[in-house]
């Protein structure tokens, strides 16, 4: 009932067309769980221009998935029964046209082209095909990305994973994981573990393993460690590095990152400070 009646609406919307310019309406093959599906609609052009020298008729599709990742289908017919179809490959959100940039919902473009500029007519009769509007999907890999291979537990520090597709990601770890998952979506999870602490210290680095299952099938892992901030060891204007030679085997068996930071005993101090500081900003 509800399709039949947004087809009405969309007929009043386009009252000056000609009946046999109406395309015969898609059937709803299925349904699916992605938040906005591929829509086919009844194409409603002038017939009588569609047929003029160098007139047109275009129809174009629209498919948003929630993994904010587009599919351009198309449907093109010159007015004399000639017509062509097709699926272009998904595109990315960023380089997509920015009429569908952020779209909450798919519109389809009655577009009549005898003359310059093209005159657009957009209307929202949609209709859901699921098939199509999956199709693209079948072809990108089940793979996690992520920048960093882990995260220091200072209480601010987070760390993020995305999914190629639309899927489910959850943390896996041995022993309690200490921290939140600050953001989750079909694709993308980020994680802030707690700043350590007596209770909460990392001595030896905690590994996680992002494990993710795809919608549309496969599987993917990828590992991080979560661990304290690093230690800047820092000798005494008569010291040197070697200060703490009998201190940083220990270090290494607990798994801490650190670096003995060494500079002259002789020279000047503004000299050191800034040589000092360049050696911490290239460390962390």
């Amino acid at each position: 009932m509800k399709k039949y009646t947004l087809f009405l609406i969309s007929l009043i919307m386009c009252s000056f067309v000609a009946a046999d310019a109406i395309d015969e309406a898609y059937i709803v093959q299925e349904q699916t769980e992605y938040e906005t599906l591929y829509a086919q609609i009844n194409t409603l052009v002038n017939g009588a221009s569609a047929t003029e020298p160098g007139g047109r008729r275009i129809h174009e599709c629209y498919s948003k998935f929630d993994a904010d990742t587009y599919q351009l289908n198309w449907d093109y017919s010159d007015g004399l029964g000639i017509r062509n179809q097709g699926v272009l490959d998904c595109v990315d959100k960023k380089n997509a046209d920015p009429e569908i940039r952020g779209v909450e919902q798919i519109w389809v473009s009655c577009i009549h082209e005898k003359a310059n500029p093209i005159d657009k007519v957009y209307y929202g009769t949609l209709l859901k095909h699921a098939k199509d509007a999956l199709a693209c999907m079948e072809g990108i890999e089940c793979k996690i990305n992520g920048l960093y291979d882990g995260v220091v537990a200072d209480g601010v520090s987070e760390i993020t994973f995305t999914l190629e597709k639309p899927g489910t990601l959850e943390l896996v770890t041995v022993g309690e994981l200490k921290g939140e998952i600050t953001k989750q979506t079909s694709s993308l999870i980020t994680f802030k573990p707690d700043e350590a602490d007596a209770e909460k210290n990392y001595l030896k680095p905690q590994k996680v393993t992002v494990k993710a299952e795809c919608d549309r099938g496969g599987t993917a892992e990828k590992e991080f460690t979560i661990e304290q901030p690093p230690l800047l060891l820092l000798h005494g204007i008569l010291g040197s590095s070697e200060t703490w030679s009998s201190f940083m085997p220990w270090l290494n068996s607990d798994g801490f990152s650190f670096k003995a930071i060494s500079y002259s005993n002789t020279g000047d101090i503004v000299v050191n400070a800034k040589s000092v500081d360049s050696i911490i900003e290239k460390f962390i």
